[in-house]
């Protein structure tokens, strides 16, 4: 009969070590769906922050495609500006150069005509 009380003993200790280690585990599982529900949080919050940067990143890639549009725009006109530039340039001097050979041409026939009426 004495093992009996003994063999009791040990089960209730046992019992006893197992209830612990259910409660350990317990504790344990619950901080682990915690730490599960966290990680779930952190990870939509940060899927929304990349949903959003793409989104930003679109709308960033849209003004620069309008500002490099722009500056295409910009340098045509201002080709098309040098190019008449140029060309009235070189239409100025040509009209100086008819000028200066006008002056001359009535020059000489101011001297013809004063030299005409001296005889």
């Amino acid at each position: 009969m004495s093992t009996e009380p003994d063999e009791k003993s040990q089960y209730e200790d046992k019992l006893e070590k197992m209830k612990q280690e259910l409660n350990k585990l317990e504790t344990e599982k619950r901080n682990l769906q915690k730490e599960v529900r966290h990680s779930d949080s952190r990870a939509t919050e940060m899927e929304l922050h990349r949903m959003s940067l793409d989104g930003d990143l679109q709308r960033l890639q849209m003004m620069l495609q309008e500002k490099e549009a722009h500056i295409q725009k910009l340098q045509d006109r201002f080709d098309t500006q040098s190019r008449t530039t140029a060309s009235l340039e070189e239409r100025c001097a040509s009209l100086k150069f008819t000028i200066e050979q006008l002056k001359l041409s009535l020059e000489k026939h101011r001297l013809r005509k004063a030299s005409l009426r001296v005889k």
